[in-house]
């Protein structure tokens, strides 16, 4: 039997990690509340952050740490990640269920110094942890936006499929893409991590990044 995990890069989580596991479908959507069945609204940017109840940031380049601006807020490695906006805005998805950026800071953007090359200096990892209550085969079935693109997905550290390439810097991921994968699991708690990097464009400059997915 295929178990369903549903994805929105905007993700949203429908179970809690400790309290339930999944048994037949998840949905784990991004800046979603499970609760209520919509999106959670983002805080204003260099505001009061705004958590996203699932997805966690499980790590980020020390140079984004160095280049805040006044009253931007870094998510501690480990901690939720915070709903925010970017990009213009939310972004509705081809089904009709609403989800929201996240990201590592309670901003939509900070300051890249210019001075390496494109990719490699600023990037995060954002994680979503899931919970198989018997070992079977996973589907999963997501649609992702990002700013500025993903060179990797992987769960417990298991290389997924799905990846986007480095396009030119003035070109981001902000249009849904579709991917699905089976997976075998077995039973306990897995992560599902995203690596978003952020382009370190040629001169200084400031720069969004944020993930979406939702499924």
């Amino acid at each position: 039997m295929n178990k369903y995990i549903l994805l929105f890069v905007f993700i949203v989580g429908v179970y809690r990690i400790n309290a339930q596991c999944l048994t037949n479908s998840l949905v784990i959507n991004t800046g979603y509340d499970p609760t209520t069945g919509l999106g959670i609204t983002p805080g204003v940017n260099e505001g009061p952050p705004v958590p996203d109840p699932h997805w966690k940031v499980t790590y980020e380049t020390p140079s984004i740490a160095l280049t805040l601006i006044a009253g931007d807020i870094e998510v501690v490695p480990g901690a939720n990640a915070d709903i925010i906006t970017t990009l213009g805005g939310w972004i509705s998805d081809p089904v009709g269920t609403p989800g929201g950026w996240i990201s590592c800071l309670n901003s939509n953007t900070y300051t890249t110094d210019g001075t390496g090359p494109t990719g490699t200096q600023y990037y995060m990892t954002l994680t979503r942890p899931f919970r198989m209550c018997s070992a079977d085969s996973v589907k999963l079935d997501l649609y992702i936006a990002n700013d500025n693109y993903i060179p990797s997905t992987d769960i417990d550290g298991v290389p997924l499929a799905f990846s986007q390439p480095a396009l030119p810097t003035t070109s981001n991921f902000t249009s849904f893409t579709h991917f699905t994968q089976t997976v075998y699991l077995t039973a306990g708690t897995h992560n599902f991590n995203v690596v978003v990097e952020d382009y370190n464009t040629t001169s200084i400059s400031s720069n969004p990044t944020g993930l979406n997915i939702y499924g």
